[in-house]
């Protein structure tokens, strides 16, 4: 017997939580709704995703890992009534990394002695760090794609908070401190690290 593809919900809720469930079983057994049962989630048996035919739970999902960001998703589902349609507006939720990177320019907050690219953790970027254990810092965005540095084990989300001991709360002052020493030497790093303070070590090239 043929499964069809079903996603539970309230009528005006979205998004739908997705299972696989046997339509023509689901015929035999359904019992009448009491009064109580009237605002209970409703089981739906997805027909078609963008005019695309579903008749399994694969290629359900494949068809929403399909569907073009920010476009709305038309949803053809058979349930109680018979045969809707759903235009389901999709939208891409921003990690805050990534809006911080949008902040980002590649000249002004490149430090080329650890190959990464960093923003100064100020007005503007403290709400998407949250609570850190020191005040300010510099939040390491990820590591510059045209340089060729070591890999000294900073990572996207590091926030670095002193170099050897000096304390560093501005991109400025990372370069700076950095700048004044020479290849060869010991570098310690302070890092926040998931609210946990470490050190990174490496020999500056």
């Amino acid at each position: 017997m043929r499964a069809r593809s079903i996603v539970e919900g309230n009528e005006t809720s979205t998004p739908y939580k997705t299972m696989l469930y046997n339509w023509e079983d689901a015929q035999t057994k359904r019992q009448p709704v009491e009064p109580q049962e009237i605002n209970a989630p409703r089981r739906v048996a997805v027909l078609a995703v963008d005019d695309r035919p579903i008749d399994t739970l694969p290629a359900f999902m494949g068809s929403l890992y399909l569907h073009p960001v920010d476009r709305v998703l038309k949803l053809d589902v058979l349930r109680d009534t018979g045969k809707i349609t759903l235009n389901i507006p999709v939208l891409q939720e921003k990690h805050p990394m990534d809006q911080l990177l949008d902040l980002a320019d590649p000249q002004n907050n490149l430090v080329p002695q650890l190959a990464i690219l960093a923003i100064s953790i100020d007005e503007r970027v403290q709400p998407m760090v949250g609570q850190l254990r020191f005040a300010g810092g510099v939040l390491v965005l990820g590591r510059a794609a045209d340089l060729l540095g070591p890999d000294i084990g900073l990572a996207a989300g590091d926030v670095i908070h002193s170099v050897n001991n000096r304390p560093v709360d501005t991109i400025e002052n990372l370069r700076s401190s950095l700048s004044q020493l020479k290849s060869g030497d010991s570098v310690a790093l302070q890092v926040e690290r998931g609210g946990k303070l470490q050190f990174v070590s490496f020999e500056l090239d």
